[in-house]
């Protein structure tokens, strides 16, 4: 969902399994700090957008969001901007997106 939302992948330019291991543990850190709060950077998605992503990238099962779930989140719901004003987020140069 992030990615399609960004046009980007999560993790591009990861130089190895390593490399994509300290990105995956750093999005980790983040979420866990900043909770959904997370992915403000992803300009227009709402809150119920960002709790999506939350949810369904929990790195804890007990919270991760099933997929019956997801489908009925609320922001399903709610009028969000277009999908195309996500597609303009500037990429960041270390190859991450602005999520934080």
């Amino acid at each position: 969902m992030a990615e399609l939302l960004a046009g980007v992948p999560l993790f591009e330019g990861a130089e190895d399994e390593d490399d994509m291991f300290a990105r995956v543990m750093e999005l980790r850190i983040e979420m866990v700090a900043a909770e959904c709060r997370a992915f403000e950077g992803l300009p227009g998605l709402s809150e119920a957008g960002r709790e999506l992503l939350c949810g369904l990238l929990s790195f804890e099962p007990d919270q991760r969001l099933t997929a019956a779930e997801a489908l009925d989140h609320q922001w399903f719901e709610e009028e969000d901007e277009p999908v195309s004003s996500f597609l303009l987020s500037p990429k960041q140069p270390n190859g991450f997106i602005n999520f934080f």
